[in-house]
């Protein structure tokens, strides 16, 4: 123990490595978007285009740059892979567990519990699969972490507060730096966070005093920041005629949270309150108590104000926000983790939490669930790989909730062993998954072929994966929209053949006919419309919306 405290920053770089490493390169690319990202990446390279995304050769207005330069950097070090689109967010985890310890020293907690506040960070469920995914949101964690321990050492130092010190630049660059990782969310939550920290602090004269002094510098802060925004939003609106705003911000931000995602029934608050229960294992049972410590304490800790704001903040934001996905309120994790870290860890034993009890009832129901599933599958002619899969995502499940009871019991070690563990399952999950992934299978056996293709057309599958895996330009059109007779030498059709969705019906008709049949199957007239000798089947794993895939890869009669 001596040795960490004595290193401190260098534990929590190798800790990150062994918690958000393992596994990283061995997924496929999970959702639509990894492979929109991974794969604009390499298109704005190819372009040599630093200012408008680009994604199967059409515009994408979804994020602004940040990421995709970062990835860029990654692509220019290690070639075109899984693990070098999804680096920065591994990086950008590590930055802020480092940041997390510097918040903590700076609050006066001591090098142990600074310490297992960024532990705590690394090791959260949500954390552990979010610091291996090709997306914008770990970048956002980062910058929004700098602008809380900036805006902690601007509100709460010791000594007289200078004009524009340090902190008043350090506060609006990252506010900038966030806003071109994921965009508006890196002012929203920082200003509504101190809105209401001035709100819970009426009775503290000299920290209104330090937040009314906040208010008036940003009137330079506030330019400040849209200056560095314009140096990249000004050219990316004019080379794109206004649209990058209209479709980026008004229809993935605005349009968003007017209408829920995938029509799933909406309920203000309700979501993120069960989200949390589950994706902040194994730390759950340190939840409430650190609230309601915080809370009863926060005259004499008053830097615990602003960290109860921040989470406050978060859950105002998106719990009103009609589409509802479990990360979007990961910018109140590191808050959480500074929180949880200073609770007395011995009393949580002898709690009796109904949060504590909720996450393992899911972990749980979760754990049988794939035991009698994978049960099942055995004994199928399904993949193995899928099934092996399965096998280890149990594993997986098992570690997180092993380590939650340890945590629970003050048994620190064991609960980081545990992590550690469920980590390194996702080395042989994340091979076997991508042995069963439908565009992994498909692009590998169109690469086997002796023939070399120009174009490729995708028939009732559009799955943005294929993109990235194939390395080409595909077109997507719609089920059965191909002529036999306009296929040339240089053409490769991928045709949707039958697909079997798994949900709550599927496994019904499993159970009861011990067959499963296609939601979809227009087999019978690929086969009508193509000779034999042109088609080659492949079957796979569609994650992105849970299915089982199979299609025709078709090449030309000639």
């Amino acid at each position: 123990m001596q040795l960490i405290e004595r290193y401190p920053r260098i534990f929590l770089t190798l800790a990150a490595i062994l918690f958000s490493i393992p596994g990283t390169g061995d997924l496929p690319l999970l959702d639509r978007d990894e492979p929109r990202f991974a794969q604009a990446t390499i298109e704005m390279m190819e372009r040599g285009e630093w200012v408008v995304p680009y994604f199967n050769n059409e515009y994408r207005f979804d994020k602004p740059p940040l990421t995709y330069w970062w990835m860029r950097l990654h692509y220019s070090l290690l070639g075109k892979s899984e693990i070098a689109a999804r680096l920065h967010s591994f990086f950008a985890s590590l930055i802020t567990a480092l940041v997390l310890y510097q918040i903590a020293i700076s609050s006066k907690f001591n090098r142990s519990k600074a310490i297992l506040s960024g532990m705590i960070w690394l090791g959260s469920l949500q954390v552990l699969i979010h610091g291996r995914v090709a997306v914008a949101d770990m970048p956002l964690i980062a910058s929004l972490t700098i602008t809380l321990w900036a805006l902690i050492k601007f509100l709460y130092r010791e000594d007289e507060l200078k004009p524009y010190s340090v902190w008043f630049y350090v506060i609006y660059i990252s506010m900038a730096v966030g806003f071109l990782a994921k965009g508006p969310l890196a002012l929203l939550i920082p200003a509504l966070s101190t809105g209401l920290t001035f709100a819970l602090s009426k009775k503290n004269k000299a920290h209104i005093k330090r937040i009314k002094h906040l208010l008036k510098e940003s009137v330079l802060g506030l330019p400040l920041m849209l200056l560095i925004i314009s140096l990249w939003g000004i050219p990316a609106l004019l080379e794109t005629n206004g649209a990058y705003f209209d479709i980026g911000v008004k229809k993935h931000v605005i349009e968003r949270g007017l209408s829920a995602f995938n029509e799933r029934l909406y309920i203000p608050g309700i979501y993120y309150i069960f989200v949390i229960l589950i994706f902040l294992s194994p730390w759950i049972s340190g939840l409430i108590p650190s609230l309601k410590k915080a809370w009863l304490e926060r005259d004499s800790t008053p830097h615990n104000t602003l960290l109860l704001s921040w989470i406050i903040a978060t859950f105002l934001v998106f719990s009103f926000y009609k589409t509802q996905l479990p990360h979007y309120i990961l910018p109140a994790y590191p808050a959480i983790a500074l929180l949880i870290a200073q609770i007395k860890r011995p009393t949580l034993s002898k709690l009796f939490q109904v949060s504590v009890w909720i996450q393992r009832l899911v972990f749980t129901v979760l754990i049988i669930s794939l035991s009698i599933l994978y049960n099942e599958l055995v004994k199928t002619q399904l993949s193995p790989s899928l099934v092996k899969s399965a096998l280890y995502l149990i594993g997986f499940l098992s570690a997180v909730l092993i380590a939650s009871e340890c945590f629970k019991r003050n048994k620190i070690k064991s609960c980081f062993i545990f992590i550690a563990l469920a980590s390194l399952v996702l080395v042989p999950f994340g091979k076997n998954l991508k042995d069963s992934h439908i565009t992994v299978q498909t692009s590998q056996l169109i690469r086997d072929s002796p023939k070399e293709f120009e174009t490729y057309i995708a028939s009732g599958f559009n799955e943005p994966s294929l993109v990235w895996y194939l390395g080409k330009q595909c077109t997507f059109v719609e089920p059965a929209y191909f002529d036999a007779n306009e296929l040339s030498e240089k053409n490769c059709l991928i045709i949707l053949s039958r697909k079997w969705k798994l949900n709550e019906a599927t496994i019904k008709q499993w159970y009861s006919e011990k067959s499963i049949r296609a939601s979809y199957d227009y087999k019978a007239g690929i086969q009508s419309e193509f000779s034999a000798n042109n088609i080659e089947w492949v079957e796979g794993f569609n994650l992105a919306n849970s299915t089982w895939i199979e299609l025709a890869v078709v090449t030309s009669k000639n």
